[in-house]
């Protein structure tokens, strides 16, 4: 009997206790490959998969999606779920198929005095061209059109080296730019790491997920209610970073899209 007992003891034990067991481990390794208590500290730390890392065969070293995955599988899941999301912000009446810029349909003297009047009291600085009210991260999260320096795709790391998986894109802009929330949100994260930097995380509607990086500093707390065109942080040169910069990304249900098709 007791042979029975001491080993599922044991096994139960170890289930229950397991946290004690556990040898920290570091990436390259697949997000859904550690155990539920490593998943948890990850998430706690803040980590995103912004960028993914490959060897010279493609295959993904480092923020993989999965174990084993290789760049051009990643690439291709991002491309499709950019499509989807694409149909999404059309189905919603968003001009996704027109290249304009939203701030050159409005006259911008009286558009700006209506916003300002519009968010009097609420909401200051603002950015007058992201539309009020609206709920979906449509346009720019600066002020003006800033010069993409890095575009969303392929590219080498600029500082390790590696292949990589660019899975946003990078806006020129002196530190201390004003970073403006797209469409009203929740703040879902903020968080620093040596990656990323200084990150902030907005949940909209409709599935979509913003994702900042570089950070000089973040003006709102997790838990916030963030109106559309409301300030949410700062430009700087924070994490892995060759200069200012702000990163920018977009998630619909959890997957990273292409943002530069939404960036009217």
């Amino acid at each position: 009997m007791k042979k029975l007992i001491i080993p599922f003891c044991i096994l139960f034990c170890f289930d229950a206790f397991g946290a004690g067991f556990l040898k920290a481990e570091s990436f390259p390794k697949g997000f859904q490959d550690l155990s539920f208590v490593q998943k948890v500290q990850v998430l706690k730390s803040g980590y995103e998969d912004w960028e993914s890392e490959y060897d010279a065969s493609g295959v993904c070293i480092k923020n993989c999606a999965y174990k084993g995955v290789t760049l051009q599988e990643d690439l291709d899941r991002m491309n499709a779920q950019t499509g989807r999301a694409i149909q999404k912000f059309y189905s919603l009446g968003y001009p996704v198929g027109q290249n304009t810029n939203l701030s050159q349909q409005v006259d911008k003297s009286d558009y700006i005095n209506t916003m300002q009047t519009y968010y009097a009291g609420e909401c200051s600085p603002r950015n007058p061209y992201i539309k009020p009210g609206q709920t979906e991260p449509f346009g720019y999260p600066l002020i003006e059109k800033a010069k993409i320096t890095s575009p969303y795709g392929y590219r080498k790391h600029p500082i390790s080296g590696n292949n990589s998986l660019h899975k946003g894109v990078d806006l020129s802009a002196k530190e201390g730019t004003n970073v403006f929330a797209p469409a009203s949100a929740i703040v879902k994260k903020v968080w620093s790491d040596s990656d990323c930097g200084n990150g902030l995380v907005l949940q909209h509607s409709n599935g979509f997920e913003t994702l900042y990086c570089h950070l000089s500093g973040v003006t709102v707390k997790e838990g916030d209610n963030v109106q559309a065109g409301c300030l949410i942080a700062k430009t700087g040169n924070t994490g892995k970073s060759t200069g200012p910069h702000l990163h920018y990304a977009i998630k619909d249900n959890g997957e990273y899209i292409d943002p530069t098709r939404t960036l009217r």
